[in-house]
């Protein structure tokens, strides 16, 4: 499909003729020879408009990798030297240290705008920013996980420690999505007490079934109604 431009420059040169019994085939053909000239014009004209687009994508991934570079260089910095190995509850508990990486920044503006007298809000454009960014930040780690250097893995975590902060080393970190959802809960890795305990009155059993047809008189119905009082208070205690 040719391009708007191609078609006002074509247009120039009016209907295009048939040679022959083909069209536009033939190289000592006219109308072969504008288009070619139109072609070879047209590919120089967008040269100038190539080169911003290019520009503006490499600088678009250059701020890009930054971003991504502050952010494991902070992950980094929390790292303990003397520790091997982190759980998922340590990993969730960093990732809200990093939520919060703005509340001292947070407090002083505050502080400046509470200031008797004060007309406007100074540092309005930077709060609306962090604020942005923290909310965005905090929906993606409550929903599907939040992107993080893996230090879950003993080998990831080392390789990771060591990184010097070189960006085109980047490929070499492996990454992980935590939410908290994934962070340990201690009740179920304990287990269920009652359930363990099993069921007491299912393993006692059935005084009724058991006492089998003789014993129906008097005497040891009473003794059966005490025994179903003791069980019903069983497991109210339960």
């Amino acid at each position: 499909m040719l391009s708007p431009e191609l078609i006002i420059f074509l247009s120039a040169f009016g209907e295009p003729k048939q040679c022959g019994d083909r069209f536009l085939s033939t190289r000592n053909c006219t109308c072969f020879v504008k288009l070619t000239t139109a072609s070879a014009i047209y590919k120089d004209m967008p040269k100038g408009l190539k080169g911003e687009k290019k520009e503006k994508l490499k600088h678009e991934k250059s701020l890009r990798l930054n971003a991504i570079g502050e952010k494991l260089l902070w992950f980094q910095s929390q790292l303990d030297p003397a520790k091997t190995e982190y759980t998922k509850q340590d990993v969730c508990d960093i990732i809200e240290r990093y939520l919060h990486r703005f509340d001292a920044e947070l407090e002083q503006i505050e502080l400046v705008n509470g200031i008797k007298g004060r007309q406007g809000r100074l540092h309005g454009s930077r709060e609306n920013v962090i604020k942005q960014t923290v909310e965005r930040e905090r929906a993606l780690y409550e929903g599907n996980g939040f992107e993080i250097p893996d230090i879950i893995n003993c080998k990831h975590l080392k390789t990771f420690s060591e990184w010097n902060g070189d960006l085109k080393k980047l490929p070499n970190i492996k990454l992980r999505k935590v939410s908290p959802k994934e962070a340990e809960n201690p009740l179920k890795e304990a287990g269920n007490p009652l359930k363990e305990a099993g069921n007491p009155l299912k393993e006692a059993g059935n005084p009724l079934k058991e006492a089998g047809p003789e014993s129906l008189s008097e005497e040891p119905r009473e003794d059966m109604l005490s025994g179903e009082s003791e069980a019903e208070s069983l497991s109210e205690d339960l």
